[in-house]
C-alpha cells in the first residue's frame, strides 16, 4: 500500500475556518492597540516638545512658542523668536499626530528667557485624545515653567 501522506480538503476547510474565526476576534483588539499606540508616540513627542523649548528658553536668549490652533487640533508648532517674542520666527517646526489623535481644543504657552517663564492664558491643562476617547492630559506650571504629564485616563 502506498499512501501519500497529504491534507484533505476537509481539514483545509476546518483550519481556514478556525483562522478566519480568530482573525474576526482579534481585529478589534488590535484595532484598540494601534489607536493606544498612536496617542502614547503623540503624548511622547508633544512632551519632548515641550521639555525642548522649556530648555532652550533657559539657556538662549530667545522666546519659544508651542501652540495649537482651534482649525487644526491634530497639529501643533514649535517657533522660535528673539527674547520679546516678537517679530518673524527664527525656527518653526510643525508636528502632526497620526490619524485619529487630536487636542480637545487650542492652546498657546510661551516659554520666555532666562528662566523658561510661561506665559498662557490658558486653563492649565492641555489634553490630546484619539478616536477611542482615550486621553492624555499635561498640566501647564507657570511658576515653574514645566508641562508635566498628568494621566493616561479612559474615558
Amino acid at each position: 500500500m502506498n499512501k501519500k501522506k497529504a491534507f484533505t480538503l476537509i481539514e483545509l476547510v476546518v483550519t481556514m475556518s478556525l483562522m478566519g474565526i480568530l482573525f474576526v476576534i482579534s481585529a478589534p483588539s488590535f484595532s484598540d492597540f494601534q489607536s493606544a499606540s498612536r496617542l502614547n508616540s503623540a503624548a511622547q513627542i508633544l512632551e519632548t516638545t515641550f521639555g525642548e523649548a522649556f530648555s532652550s528658553a533657559r539657556s538662549r536668549p530667545e522666546c519659544f512658542i508651542v501652540e495649537s490652533k482651534e482649525s487644526d487640533l491634530n497639529k501643533f508648532s514649535l517657533e522660535s523668536f528673539g527674547s520679546n517674542c516678537s517679530g518673524s520666527a527664527k525656527i518653526s517646526r510643525d508636528f502632526k499626530f497620526g490619524s485619529g489623535v487630536k487636542f480637545r481644543e487650542g492652546f498657546k504657552i510661551k516659554f520666555k528667557p532666562p528662566f523658561g517663564d510661561i506665559e498662557s492664558k490658558d486653563s492649565g491643562i492641555i489634553e490630546i485624545s484619539n478616536s477611542n476617547e482615550d486621553s492624555v492630559s499635561f498640566e501647564v506650571n507657570k511658576k515653574s515653567g514645566l508641562v508635566t504629564r498628568i494621566a493616561n485616563q479612559d474615558s
